[in-house]
């Protein structure tokens, strides 16, 4: 056995059974006992059965909050951890249904806790480069979906009630630029070459917003429109979902990931990485597409009749674009897919050995890090792990955070090098 390799021991979390807000007809949340955690104090949270029900809804668009095959007997923590190999540094895990995010070392030690006492759900946290924590989600019965801004100390600094939803970007300048929707006609999407849409006029359209540091919109735009206009090339599809005479304003884009470019050297290459441009993946258009956010022109798009509900787009160093794609339930699994955009040729996929070991209908993250290798987050069955390029695992991360049945909540995780969190962890 590799000397280097460190299967670490589970540890158990003291149970901590917690008030409830449950909030109408959506998602219910549990938050973390009172206290600041230590590396050595940490914490299961959890929520009752009885709550789930809110979430049918949810599960029939392939949305599932806890994973089906995990309980609280099994390991939890860091599992796996091939020291030398694995990136270190610190892991930001967003456990979705209960609005809480922990930032735990690369020995899964919990260092700081962020959660909403109130109720609702986070759908994505990110830190900022000043230490707060934005999120997307649902808030409060009265807010919908929101996009936050709270402290290093979990402090409320603002909460704008803008329709946010699965995704946002800090910008070089501070503001933040974030997925948000509305319901609105798209004229020129030609309703009359989609005949399963019947007459109805409206959609759920995606929007680009722009929100100062101060929690104030600055602008907004349609994506929904300039793929519209576009949709002679395109082909926007009817979702396969949609039923008529049940979903009213049908979800046609879904668009649930974005990625700003900022390599100056990219944009040298080709104008499709423009210093700006707005890399956005369509779930159920099965459609990666780039926004000019200037000029709120479509500059390229890419779709394939393999890919499946996909996510979390991005635009690595080389240029190519790397993402998760999902998989519907026929399928079975999930695959990392590694594309150049120029040449449209899928140069590098992943799949586990077993297939079916790797899948998250809905959600999942990935991302390259600083060593190569790739931060995978396998969100439907709460964990999360590390491999290089020949598809070896090098650490793996179960979240400690169940509902009373047992199954672990479902996650997305972001990387944060030693150098960005060190300051912070000092105040």
């Amino acid at each position: 056995m590799n000397p280097m390799y460190t299967r670490l021991t589970s540890w158990r979390r003291n149970k901590c059974h917690l008030p409830f807000g449950l909030l109408a007809l959506f998602l219910p949340a549990a938050v973390g006992c009172g206290g600041e955690t230590t590396p050595e104090s940490t914490s299961k949270s959890v929520i009752s059965v009885e709550q789930e029900e809110a979430i049918v809804s949810l599960e029939s668009l392939g949305y599932v909050e806890f994973a089906e095959d995990s309980n609280a007997e099994s390991d939890d923590g860091v599992v796996l951890h091939r020291a030398g190999e694995a990136a270190k540094g610190y892991f930001l895990v967003c456990a979705i249904p209960f609005a809480t995010a922990i930032l735990i070392d690369v020995d899964g030690n919990e260092l700081r806790r962020w959660s909403d006492p109130t109720g609702g759900s986070w759908t994505r946290a990110r830190l900022l480069t000043n230490g707060d924590l934005a999120v997307v989600g649902r808030g409060t019965e009265k807010e919908g979906y929101v996009l936050q801004r709270r402290t290093w100390s979990n402090e409320v600094l603002w909460t704008q009630a803008m329709k946010a939803h699965h995704d946002f970007r800090e910008l070089h300048d501070g503001e933040i630029l974030s997925l948000s929707w509305r319901i609105a006609v798209l004229p020129r999407l030609e309703l009359g070459k989609l005949p399963e849409f019947g007459s109805h006029p409206k959609v759920r359209d995606d929007m680009l917003t722009r929100v100062s540091q101060a929690g104030e919109v600055l602008d907004a735009f349609s994506l929904g429109r300039c793929l519209a206009r576009e949709n002679d090339e395109v082909g926007v599809k009817v979702p396969a979902a949609y039923d008529p005479q049940a979903d009213g304003e049908p979800d046609f884009f879904h668009c649930n990931s974005l990625f700003v470019m900022e390599d100056a050297e990219l944009a040298k290459k080709d104008p499709i990485y423009t210093l700006g441009n707005v890399l956005v993946s369509s779930r159920y258009q099965n459609l990666l597409f780039i926004i000019n956010r200037r000029t709120k022109e479509l500059v390229w798009h890419w779709t394939h009749p393999d890919i499946q509900w996909q996510h979390e787009a991005s635009v690595l160093a080389n240029g190519n674009i790397l993402f998760f794609d999902n998989g519907r339930e026929e399928r079975g699994y999930s695959r990392l897919l590694e594309l150049n955009p120029l040449t449209r040729e899928i140069v590098w996929e992943f799949r586990a050995s077993n297939p079916k070991d790797f899948f998250s209908q809905a959600r999942g993250t990935v991302a390259e890090l600083d060593n190569g290798v790739l931060l995978v987050a396998n969100s439907d069955r709460g964990e999360a792990f590390q491999i290089n390029r020949e598809g070896e695992e090098l650490w793996r991360y179960r979240t400690p955070i169940y509902n009373e049945a047992g199954k672990r909540g479902v996650i997305r995780i972001q990387h944060y090098t030693e150098e960005f969190i060190a300051p912070f962890l000092k105040n």
